[in-house]
């Protein structure tokens, strides 16, 4: 007590010594903070580089980036990114000279690193690469296993050299090899008939250290050796099968345009896309912009799908956050257009579908395939398409396994639907009354417009599997449809339909029965696990109501009349058939799902004649089983 009267004493006599010392130690304080921030940077201001180890692929590895105190620097290239005929040869310049600089690059995808890259000395001849042995085109760590019969049992692959083009990756550092400029990343396809090659279709180039797609403990691309415990088509989980944002590797992006102007070109994310088919040799990928990878470009701003993706208002969405590179789902062995091409068929219907376009896509320069590039249905679709905030919307999956769970939303928006399902357990609905009950919680022209291309298309995948619903829970807008907050169901993943294989519904197929009635009421039929009761419950009691029989008929007949006329349904698969032709010999060469092109043929006719028929037989599956 008589020391802390002392110390009172002292600070009111000396009151000038002590403010200065406050101050002292307040700035010793404050530079320490400082420094801690410096050497303990968040996730958002690490770099990363490479480090190489026996094996010959490198490893990602995080690291506080220590820049020159020389002013940044801009490295020039003496040819822009993109396609030439002939060979030439590529100057690499700092934008001002500086003492002691040097200029590494790689062409592997990786980044440059001071004594492991390449030294730039002199200018680089860049000529097609396509006899250089394949590299992450032989790797054969991802090979598959059958799981379902419409799959292939292995993959091989390919034994001849795949199409090449060359990925520059460049930075200049100072003499200590600190960075004196950004990572540039270029592009280069060198053939006489380059132009002509991939006619009408945009090229996409990748590039990422090998190491973030194939290295068994960090890459999304092989099965490694990451086994948690849980099981995916009766294998311990592989890495492909991994989840979440610790399972997103950093690539760079560029697409050139059919006139071959590179219009995109930035870092982003990436993780493997898809339920099944990423067991597949060429897998879908979904890209995320994020301000993490590229400060300067956090989102993608192109109109990728050429005015094909429009919001409600009916304006081109041209900026994106998330995108996918979808590998035909499980039609890579048959027409490869089924999925694009039928949401394009309903893309005027009451239906959330998702926006594509073929495109020819290159990993570190090999061919990796044709894809097509689409929307990704999550949070982020909606709020593009209604002008919404993300966190105003939910997004619910149902999958055989685990019924309806939370995509994205509030546990509260999962115990609603979960209410709505018990609502329509525990009631009839032959009453007009709780009808009009069902349509304040559910879009029932939505409901019927979904169901009706689902049942028309013969979807086998569903609706156990494959089904999603969304409603938006800010505050309601009713003049806005889509903003008042029912739910609605999301049209995607068309590929087991029309015939697609002998697992799959074909065009004489009473797909409306399959799920109308109950297992027990009607002879077995394919797919049964996808077709629960749980699963067909809402549509089973609705149609319990004569005013929705007979508003889902009359909707049923306007579609097939308006939407599904022969010849319109026959021009979507020709528009659609020509412009994946120019690509595909080299897809059935790359991955060999498809054994030649007139097996391609033959799948295409077998989607014709779905188109053809399935029209009349619809009318009298409406006839026998809604009387």
């Amino acid at each position: 007590m008589n020391k802390l009267r002392f110390l009172l004493q002292y600070c009111k006599s000396n009151q000038k010594k002590v403010c200065i010392s406050i101050l002292v130690f307040i700035c010793i304080a404050a530079f320490t903070v400082v420094v801690f921030n410096v050497m303990h940077r968040t996730d958002e201001n690490k770099t990363e580089y490479t480090e190489y180890y026996e094996g010959g692929i490198s490893r990602v590895v995080e690291q506080i980036p220590i820049f020159s105190a020389v002013e940044p620097q801009t490295l020039h290239f003496s040819h822009p990114a993109g396609l030439y005929q002939r060979p030439f040869h590529l100057q690499i310049t700092l934008e001002h000279e500086v003492e002691g600089a040097s200029i590494y690059f790689t062409i592997d995808g990786s980044n440059p690193v001071p004594g492991s890259s390449f030294l730039y000395t002199s200018p680089l001849f860049i000529v097609n690469r396509t006899p250089v042995s394949n590299v992450l085109s032989a790797i054969p760590g991802y090979r598959i296993g059958c799981f379902l019969v419409y799959f292939e049992d292995y993959f091989t692959p390919p034994e001849a050299p795949v199409f090449k083009g060359t990925v520059i990756r460049a930075q200049a550092f100072d003499q200590y090899t600190r960075p004196l400029s950004d990572i540039v990343t270029k592009s280069y396809f060198v053939c006489p008939d380059i132009f002509t090659r991939y006619a009408g279709l945009p090229i996409i180039s990748l590039a990422t250290d090998a190491a973030n797609f194939f290295d068994d403990e960090i890459g999304i691309y092989v099965r490694g050796h990451n086994n948690t415990g849980g099981h995916s088509h009766g294998d311990p989980t592989p890495n492909w099968e991994q989840r979440g944002r610790e399972w997103e590797r950093p690539v760079h992006f560029e697409m050139f345009e059919t006139d071959r102007e590179r219009v995109i070109a930035m870092d982003m994310g990436v993780r493997i896309h898809g339920g099944a088919t990423r067991r597949l040799a060429q897998k879908s990928l979904r890209l995320y912009a994020r301000a993490y990878y590229d400060p300067m470009q956090p989102t993608i701003s192109h109109d990728i799908f050429q005015g094909g993706a429009v919001d409600i208002f009916g304006e081109p969405i041209v900026e994106f956050d998330r995108l996918l590179l979808r590998n035909f789902g499980n039609e890579g062995n048959g027409t490869m257009i089924r999925d694009a091409g039928l949401q394009y068929l309903s893309r005027h219907l009451n239906v959330n579908y998702q926006a594509s376009r073929p495109a020819v896509v290159f990993l570190n320069g090999e061919f990796w395939g044709a894809y097509y590039i689409m929307e990704r249905i999550d949070a982020m679709y909606f709020a593009s398409h209604y002008n919404v905030s993300r966190h105003d919307v939910a997004v619910l999956s149902r999958s055989t396994r685990y019924g309806f769970v939370l995509a994205e939303g509030g546990e509260d928006d999962l115990e609603d639907f979960r209410n709505l399902e018990e609502f329509f357990y525990n009631n009839s609905f032959s009453s007009d009354f709780m009808y009009r009950r069902a349509r304040q919680y559910i879009d029932i022209d939505n409901f019927i417009d979904y169901y009706i291309l689902q049942i028309y298309f013969g979807n086998i995948d569903w609706p156990g599997n494959n089904m999603r619903v969304w409603r938006y829970n800010g505050p309601p807008n009713p003049d806005v449809p889509g903003l008042d907050g029912r739910w609605r169901w999301i049209l995607f993943d068309l590929c087991s339909t029309t015939g697609f294989s002998s697992f799959s519904f074909n065009y004489y197929e009473d797909t409306l029965k399959r799920i109308l009635h109950l297992p027990e009421e009607r002879e077995p039929m394919r797919g049964e696990v996808f077709a629960h009761p749980d699963s067909t419950l809402m549509f089973r009691r609705l149609m319990e109501n004569e005013s929705f029989r007979v508003k889902f008929v009359n909707r049923f007949v306007y579609i097939m009349d308006n939407y599904f006329q022969e010849e319109l349904f026959l021009d979507m698969v020709d528009s659609f058939a020509e412009q994946l032709r120019p690509v595909v010999p080299e897809q059935i060469e790359r991955f060999g799902r498809l054994y030649n092109m007139e097996a391609w043929e033959y799948n295409l006719g077998i989607l014709r004649t779905f188109g053809i028929n399935r029209q009349g037989y619809m009318l009298e599956f409406l006839e026998l089983n809604i009387p």
